[in-house]
């Protein structure tokens, strides 16, 4: 008599960690980041900047570089009815732009105040 109704075994828990889990998009989100940084780092290597200008451009583009492959992967999380991952992508993504742009400021302080 106590029984669950069907479809309440189908929606996702917010504590869980299966495939649709807010961990599964913050998870996501790093493993993006790490092959977005090997993948850009390279670029920079193959274009031959100076070598005082790579840091100054990864502090530069990350934020921009980010939306290249975070928007397809929210978008696709959300195309295949996985909000909780979606939800995981955007806390990674806004937790990423937020302290780029943080380390950007520190570093244009920086340089404006000759240090």
């Amino acid at each position: 008599m106590n029984e669950e109704p069907p479809h309440s075994r189908d929606v996702p828990q917010p504590g869980s960690s299966g495939p649709d889990s807010v961990q599964a998009g913050i998870a996501l989100t790093v493993l993006l980041h790490i092959l977005a940084y090997f993948v850009f780092v390279a670029v920079v290597a193959l274009l031959d900047f100076n070598d005082s200008l790579r840091p100054i451009l990864v502090l530069l583009f990350v934020g921009v570089l980010q939306l290249v492959y975070m928007l397809p992967a929210y978008l696709i999380a959300i195309s295949r009815k996985r909000r909780l991952t979606a939800r995981g992508l955007l806390i990674g993504a806004t937790v990423t732009f937020l302290l780029n742009a943080a380390c950007l400021g520190v570093s244009m302080a920086g340089i404006a105040l000759g240090r």
